[in-house]
């Protein structure tokens, strides 16, 4: 069997991703094409734990792998889309010394040993290390677990984090054929050669998109009003509280999200992030998507910061 993955990462418009494969569903369907997204994959497709310590069992991979030996059978290209495969945002997940999910490739190993996938293309969007922490904590906060930045981040070396890092274990795991990069930052602008790359140029052009991102993180007003709440009223329900929070001040250019970085130290990590992507250039196996050169989908873009 082989599959396409596309793992995220957490807070680069996965969720907007998503949407297309699932509002084109039967577009793709009738092209060639099955996506499984995390409606899915959370749903009846579960998967079971892929965190170390635990038998891996076939059993739990069954329900998973018989979908997508039904629709190989079909003839159809199978893509899985779901960023929690490589880990989740809470913390230890999302980062642990200066490794960005340092657990995604013995996870990614399970999985395609799980499966018994033969061959894996992955497909990853990346953000500057500084911003990614910052939405992801807000993710968590999202899901009622309120704390603070540095708490959260406890045991991480923000400014040591590089992506390369991550991208060398994912090729290293076996029966990975590549993996294509794209920095979140340039999402509207490479978002059709990733398409492409997906689908084929011709399919993908036919995509219809939604009509807005979704999933904004929670604005630095609201949670400091929700901290604060919680501080008179222990007894009230984190998740519920943050929501109300943010409703009444949702993230807008009134209402910023929290920034706990001062700017010398975010266009310190900024420069940082944009050498070690040139640094993957040309490196085998790997491809990093460039807006400006906006090549064919079966060549590889040259990357160049901006």
């Amino acid at each position: 069997m082989r599959i396409s993955l596309h793992l995220g990462a957490h807070k680069t418009a996965s969720t907007y991703l998503q949407g297309i494969l699932s509002r084109n569903a039967g577009r793709l369907g009738r092209r060639g094409h099955a996506c499984f997204g995390p409606d899915r994959l959370r749903a009846d497709l579960r998967l079971p734990s892929l965190g170390p310590g635990r038998r891996l069992q076939g059993a739990g991979f069954a329900p998973l792998a018989a979908a997508l030996a039904q629709e190989a059978a079909a003839g159809r290209a199978l893509l899985l889309s779901e960023e929690n495969l490589i880990g989740t945002t809470r913390p230890g997940s999302i980062g642990r010394g200066a490794q960005l999910y340092p657990l995604a490739g013995d996870r990614l190993d399970r999985l395609l040993r799980g499966l018994q996938v033969q061959e894996a293309q992955l497909y990853l969007a990346v953000r500057s290390p500084l911003p990614f922490l910052v939405s992801a904590f807000g993710q968590q906060l999202m899901a009622g677990k309120l704390t603070d930045f540095d708490s959260y981040c406890a045991g991480v070396d923000p400014l040591a984090l590089r992506w390369s890092e991550l991208v060398a274990r994912l090729v290293a795991v076996p029966r990975v054929a590549g993996i294509t990069l794209w920095r979140h930052e340039d999402h509207a602008a490479v978002l059709p050669d990733v398409l492409a790359r997906m689908f084929g140029p011709q399919t993908a052009a036919t995509l219809r998109l939604p009509d807005r991102a979704t999933h904004a993180g929670p604005s630095a007003r609201a949670i400091d009003a929700a901290m604060a709440t919680l501080r008179a009223d222990p007894g009230a329900a984190p998740r519920k509280v943050m929501r109300q929070a943010m409703k009444r001040w949702p993230k807008s250019a009134d209402h910023p999200g929290p920034m706990p970085f001062d700017a010398a130290t975010l266009a310190g990590a900024t420069a940082a992030y944009g050498a070690d992507l040139a640094g993957l250039v040309g490196v085998q196996g790997v491809t990093v998507l460039d807006p400006a050169a906006r090549q064919p989908a079966s060549s590889v873009a040259v990357f160049t910061l901006h």
